[in-house]
């Protein structure tokens, strides 16, 4: 009897930041593999208003987390097509067995804003005299959400 392509995996709610999505998702378990064990999984990220700007990410090649029953990938900024703030992506999950690809899971999400609209930053001259007398200095700015 041939084997039939796994049911898709059931993707959970992501984490969305401005350059980054955490996806995390179920394993396709073999009672829903259809006949043979999923030996790798993939992720398509499309850009919603530019569906031809994408990128893939598998699980052998690249780095997935497994939490047993669950993967989680984080797709960052590093990637070879970046993410941009504030912008709508489209993720594409399907799982792979000998008889090939399932239908895709898809999840949308939209990049957060670069910098939430309640940060503040002081004025140039108060950063210089308060961070430090030579007037060299580093910013780093951390925030949580309201």
């Amino acid at each position: 009897m041939a084997a039939d392509p796994p049911d898709p995996p059931v993707v959970l709610e992501p984490q969305v930041f401005a350059f980054a999505v955490s996806l995390k998702f179920l394993k396709v378990p073999f009672s829903s593999a259809n006949g043979a064990k999923v030996t790798s999984y993939k992720v398509i990220r499309c850009r919603i208003d530019k569906p031809d700007e994408c990128a893939t990410f598998t699980s052998l090649e690249h780095h997935f987390v497994d939490s047993g029953n669950a993967l989680e990938y984080t797709d960052e900024k590093n990637v070879a097509v970046p993410l941009l703030a504030n912008t709508g992506y489209s993720y594409k999950i399907s799982a792979k067995n000998k008889a090939g690809y399932s239908l895709e899971a898809v999840k949308q999400v939209k990049t957060m804003k670069h910098t939430p609209s309640h940060a503040r930053l002081c004025p140039k001259n108060d950063l210089k005299t308060k961070i430090n007398k030579m007037h060299q200095y580093d910013s780093t700015i951390y925030w949580n959400m309201p």
